[in-house]
C-alpha cells in the first residue's frame, strides 16, 4: 500500500481531499484565485473571478473542456485522467504503476467508477471559472 504522508513532496499544498482506489484520502493541490477587471454591457467594470490549480494547469482544463463539449467519450477520460495525473503529481511523488493504482477505473468494480467520478467532480467543481466559462488557455 503506498504512504501518502511519505509521498509527499515539498512543496505539497494541502488542497481538497479525494478518496482513491487504495481507499485513502491524497490531496490536490490547493486552488488558487485571480481576480481581474470585466467591464459589463453598460460600460461599468466588475471583478471577475478565476479559480486556478496554476498556469501549467490551464491548457490541461481547456482540453477537458473542449473534450467535454465535443462529446468525445474517449477524448473526454484521457483529457480528465492527464489532468488528474498532473494534479497529483504536483503534490505527490507518484509514478506510472502508483497513478495506476490510484486511478484505476474497472467497468466491472461499480466503487472504482463513483470513485473515478468522485474525483473529477471535485476537480471541476474546485477550478471552475465563475460564471461557468472554460479557463482560457494559458498564454505562448
Amino acid at each position: 500500500m503506498l504512504n501518502e504522508v511519505a509521498l509527499r513532496k515539498p512543496g505539497f499544498t494541502e488542497g481538497a481531499a479525494v478518496v482513491l482506489g487504495d481507499g485513502q484520502e491524497w490531496h490536490l493541490p490547493r486552488i488558487a484565485a485571480t481576480f481581474f477587471p470585466a467591464q459589463t454591457l453598460d460600460g461599468k467594470f466588475s471583478t471577475r473571478v478565476r479559480l486556478t490549480y496554476g498556469r501549467a494547469f490551464d491548457d490541461a482544463f481547456a482540453e477537458a473542456y473542449r473534450a467535454d463539449v465535443e462529446a468525445d467519450e474517449e477524448a473526454v477520460i484521457a483529457a480528465r485522467m492527464n489532468l488528474v495525473c498532473g494534479l497529483l503529481r504536483k503534490n505527490y511523488n507518484l509514478d506510472g504503476d502508483a497513478l495506476a493504482e490510484l486511478l484505476a477505473i474497472r467497468t466491472d468494480e461499480p466503487e472504482t467508477i463513483s470513485m473515478w467520478l468522485a474525483v473529477v467532480e471535485t476537480v471541476v467543481d474546485q477550478a471552475r471559472v465563475v460564471n461557468d466559462e472554460p479557463a482560457p488557455a494559458a498564454a505562448e
